[in-house]
């Protein structure tokens, strides 16, 4: 009994880690490449910035979803009509980046 304890205890730290690690996949690169294909309109600086894996002021949550992925957690208030979410993500080692929306563009990470 002992030993499957423990078994399930280092399974489960590998998989939080390897889970947690930050590198762009086969899909990821293809969901990025496919955004920007099939939206001829973005802007230079959105465009490389979504092929590269990054996220500017500015972007709508459909671009960062393009660049990033969907969050894991989003929190979402409404204020003076003004709906706010905040979104987390985790990556290497248990760092979290918060992304702020203002109804649909960023203004403001960490």
């Amino acid at each position: 009994m002992k030993k499957l304890i423990i078994s399930i205890v280092v399974l489960s730290l590998v998989m939080l880690f390897v889970g947690c690690a930050s590198f762009p996949t086969a899909h990821t690169q293809n969901r990025r490449e496919m955004y920007v294909t099939t939206h001829p309109n973005l802007s230079e600086q959105f465009r490389q910035d979504i092929l590269t894996g990054r996220v500017r002021l500015g972007m709508s949550k459909e671009e960062v979803i393009a660049s990033w992925g969907k969050p894991p957690t989003i929190y979402v208030s409404v204020n003076d009509a003004v709906r706010s979410e905040t979104w987390l993500y985790y990556y290497k080692h248990y760092k979290t980046q918060y992304l702020y929306f203002e109804d649909d563009l960023l203004v403001g990470q960490n």
